[in-house]
């Protein structure tokens, strides 16, 4: 997980996640779920608006960092210890390859 900023949790091996720039390795709620995909949705229109009004993507609106607004209406949780990690790849979103390890 690329986590920005974590709370403490109740759960000694899981951490509150604060805002985070990475959509891999949380635990989130059913009710955080449909608010995931409502924002996932809005990303993309909003994307692709972007895209077709100035030819360009900025990274705001990137699913990645789009969703986070949702972090502080629901509860997400990583744990401490990262227990896997995106290999490295061509990011689709980035336009390039990427190594988030490196």
């Amino acid at each position: 997980h690329n986590v920005a900023k974590t709370e403490s949790s109740p759960v000694s091996y899981l951490e509150r996640v604060v805002e985070s720039f990475t959509t891999s390795g949380y635990i989130i709620t059913r009710n955080c779920a449909k608010a995931l995909l409502d924002r996932w949705k809005e990303s993309v229109e909003l994307l692709q608006q972007e895209e077709k009004e100035t030819g360009k993507k900025t990274h705001k609106y990137m699913l990645d960092v789009y969703w986070t607004k949702i972090l502080e209406d629901y509860k997400a949780f990583c744990f401490k210890t990262r227990i896997g990690y995106q290999r490295a790849s061509y990011s689709d979103l980035q336009m390039k390859y990427t190594d988030y390890k490196a």
